[in-house]
């Protein structure tokens, strides 16, 4: 059975959410055209059990408090990180 992927962005102001539409579109094609299910959604919760999802944004979550994302999701880091980055601490 192929694997199936949903990709999403956490909810964040749109101009901090736009700049993922593109790597959103672009992932799924070239997931697609590996021959992987892969679909745009909204919310984890249209995400189905059976799905992988594939999250940008994920530094977002910390203004929206915890949320319990599935252990198979894949996070996708673009920001930048240098050496004082909140980023570089034990707990990531």
């Amino acid at each position: 059975m192929t694997q199936s992927f949903a990709i999403l962005t956490w909810p964040c102001p749109p101009s901090r959410n736009e700049p993922f539409k593109e790597f959103e579109l672009l992932l799924q094609d070239a997931l697609k055209k590996r021959g992987y299910s892969c679909s745009l959604v909204k919310s984890l919760k249209d995400v189905p059990s059976n799905v992988r999802p594939i999250l940008f944004g994920a530094n977002m979550i910390k203004h929206t408090g915890p949320v319990s994302l599935p252990p198979n999701t894949i996070i996708v880091q673009m920001e930048q990180l240098y050496d004082q980055s909140p980023w570089w601490r034990s707990k990531h």
